[in-house]
């Protein structure tokens, strides 16, 4: 009988990599980052990475709930 990957215990899904924006929504949404999202942040805004209009405007959003407490940057 064949396995399909899907069946295999040993497979894993691709992880899905979030836009700035679906970061941003979902701190709202929670009101903190969780460890995961602060990992794809610095993901996403690699020094070596340009972003795009849309990534600075909802990074620039970010920063801005994170600085005034509407986004908690750690959650314990």
């Amino acid at each position: 009988m064949l396995e399909f990957e899907s069946d295999n215990r040993f497979y894993r899904k691709p992880r899905k990599t979030m836009s700035l924006k679906e970061i941003f929504k979902q701190g709202l949404r929670d009101g903190y980052l969780d460890p995961t999202l602060k990992a794809e942040v610095m993901r996403i805004c690699h020094p070596d990475t340009i972003l795009s209009a849309e990534d600075r405007v909802y990074l620039e959003q970010l920063m801005g709930a994170i600085l005034t407490g509407e986004i908690a940057g750690l959650h314990l």
